[in-house]
């Protein structure tokens, strides 16, 4: 995969948009049997994008955080977890409004009593 290429070096290690663009490309694409994994992997790769993201003091891509809920909802990861993802993007009107129109992210908000 051509953003696995981008971070499979030490450069890789230093730009948090390869990263991100890997983990919306492995999310995107996770179906069938290997889609656990493939979610895993998406989250982890998201996960890595925030971390970089902050230690360089970036403002913005706040997608990232969309996508890390949304893999992380899938995963059954801790609702704290997710909350923190939800909370961090809701300041950005684009991002509030996928959040309304995303069923995933409407129903965990109503199964487990979330309002931002």
């Amino acid at each position: 995969m051509f953003f696995e290429a981008l971070i499979d070096n030490e450069a890789g290690e230093e730009f948090h948009r390869n990263h991100g663009q890997l983990g919306y490309a492995l999310k995107d694409r996770a179906a069938g049997e290997e889609a656990k994994e493939g979610l895993n992997r998406a989250y982890e790769e998201l996960s890595k994008a925030i971390e970089l993201r902050d230690q360089q003091g970036v403002q913005g891509f706040l997608m990232y955080e969309f996508n890390h809920a949304l893999c992380a909802i899938k995963l059954g990861k801790e609702p704290e977890v997710i909350q923190h993802d939800l909370q961090a993007a809701a300041g950005v009107q684009s991002i509030w409004e996928k959040f309304e129109e995303s069923e995933i992210i409407v129903a965990w908000a109503k199964q487990n009593q979330y309002h931002s």
